[in-house]
Formats: C-alpha cells, sequence, structure tokens
C-alpha cells in the first residue's frame, strides 16, 4: 500500500515538472494560434482592402495571380497552421518534434519575408513593406519564444 502511494506521488509530481516546463512553450503556441487566426481571417474576409493598401491591389504578382488572390490564399495556408498548432498546442505532454516543425516554419516566414522586402520582386508600398516587416517580427519573437520552449522542456 505504501508503494502504491509513492509511486501515485511520483507520478504526480513528475506530471507536474514536465506541466511546468511545458507552460512557456504551450502559451506560445496558443499565441501563435490566436495570432495566426487573426491575421488569416483578416487576410481571407479583407483581402482586396489588404492588396490594395501594401501596394499590390491592382498588379499581378510573378505574372500569375493579382494581389487580392494572392492574399487570400495565403490567409487560408495561415488559418490551417494555426489549426496544425492549435492540435500540437493541446497535446499531454507536447510533442517537442512537431513544435520544432513549428519553429522552423514560423523562421521560414520570416527569412521569406525579410527575402521579398530586400529583393523588392514584388512592389510594395512603404505601408506594405512596414506590415510585412511588422509581421515578420512578430513571427520571429513566436519562433524564438517557441525555441527556448522547447529547450526548457529537453534540460
Amino acid at each position: 500500500m505504501t508503494t502504491q502511494t509513492l509511486t501515485s506521488s511520483t507520478l504526480t509530481s513528475t506530471d507536474t515538472i514536465t506541466s511546468q516546463r511545458e507552460s512557456l512553450l504551450r502559451r506560445v503556441l496558443y499565441g501563435n494560434v490566436i495570432f495566426s487566426v487573426i491575421s488569416g481571417g483578416l487576410f481571407i474576409i479583407a483581402s482586396e482592402q489588404i492588396a490594395s493598401f501594401i501596394g499590390i491591389g491592382d498588379n499581378m504578382v510573378f505574372n500569375l495571380i493579382n494581389g487580392a488572390s494572392l492574399i487570400s490564399i495565403i490567409g487560408i495556408g495561415i488559418a490551417l497552421f494555426a489549426l496544425d498548432v492549435l492540435f500540437v498546442a493541446t497535446r499531454k505532454p507536447i510533442n517537442v518534434k512537431y513544435a520544432g516543425m513549428i519553429a522552423i516554419a514560423d523562421f521560414i516566414w520570416v527569412g521569406l519575408s525579410w527575402l521579398l522586402l530586400a529583393t523588392g520582386v514584388i512592389p510594395f508600398s512603404d505601408a506594405g513593406n512596414w506590415g510585412v516587416l511588422i509581421i515578420s517580427d512578430i513571427v520571429l519573437m513566436f519562433a524564438i519564444a517557441e525555441v527556448v520552449g522547447i529547450r526548457r522542456i529537453k534540460r
């Protein structure tokens, strides 16, 4: 009977430690979900206004797609990404491998955003340049916090 109590309290203690180590990552992932749902939703709902605001409203991007359609497609991608992040954030314990893939995806978003700004291949307006820069900085903060959260779990 004493062994059962000891085992039970040991499991509870281990669960508590794991839960404490996961708390930062879980909160960051939930923040990423909220930001992604809001931005993805806005990209879908207000694609024409956003495309016009950032300077690509009437332009064909890469001679393939108009600006508003591109913004809508990006919004759908962001919304799907939010679902994936939500799935990872709600698992107990958090799958560190999947969380790492989310951080990598965030770093890729940041890198591609900076590449678009540096090369000027998409003719953003000044407001568009600032918008891309601000969004990429927010995503960079999520990526860094995700890496810190993953490292905290692994220690």
